[in-house]
C-alpha cells in the first residue's frame, strides 16, 4: 500500500486494522513525528479533520486563504518530504518479510524432501 492509503486511514482506530497495516501504520507515524508542526497540521487538517473522507484540495485552499495551485504545491511538497522519509522505512520492513516468507518456504520445502524420501524408502 501507499503511504496515501494511510493517510486517509488515519483516523482509523488501531483495532479495525490487520497487523501488517498497523505495522505500517506505526511507520507513517515515525514519518509523521519527523515533520514539523505545522506540516503535520497541514496534512492533518486535510486528512483527519474532516467527515472520514479528505477534503479536496480546491475547498482546503480556501480554508487556507490560497491559490489551488500554491495549496496543491505546499501539500505536495509536504507529503513528498513523508514519502522520503517513509519510503526506506517501508522497502526495509517489505524486504525483511521478503526473507521471512522465503525462508519458511525453503524450511517447508525441506520437510517435503525428507517425508517424500522417506516414503520412497518405504515403497522399496
Amino acid at each position: 500500500m501507499t503511504y496515501n492509503h494511510y493517510l486517509k486511514a488515519w483516523g482509523i482506530k488501531l483495532e479495525r486494522l490487520s497487523k501488517n497495516d498497523k505495522e505500517e501504520l506505526k511507520i507513517l507515524y515515525h514519518g509523521l513525528k519527523q515533520l514539523t508542526e505545522s506540516e503535520r497540521s497541514f496534512l492533518m487538517e486535510k486528512y483527519i479533520k474532516t467527515d472520514g473522507k479528505p477534503q479536496p484540495d480546491k475547498v482546503m485552499s480556501k480554508q487556507y486563504g490560497l491559490t489551488d495551485y500554491r495549496y496543491t504545491k505546499e501539500r505536495t511538497r509536504i507529503e513528498a518530504k513523508l514519502h522520503s522519509i517513509v519510503q526506506p522505512l517501508l522497502k526495509e520492513r517489505n524486504d525483511r518479510m521478503l526473507k521471512e516468507t522465503l525462508e519458511k518456504n525453503r524450511r517447508r520445502y525441506e520437510a517435503l524432501e525428507r517425508l517424500e524420501r522417506g516414503r520412497h524408502k518405504q515403497l522399496m
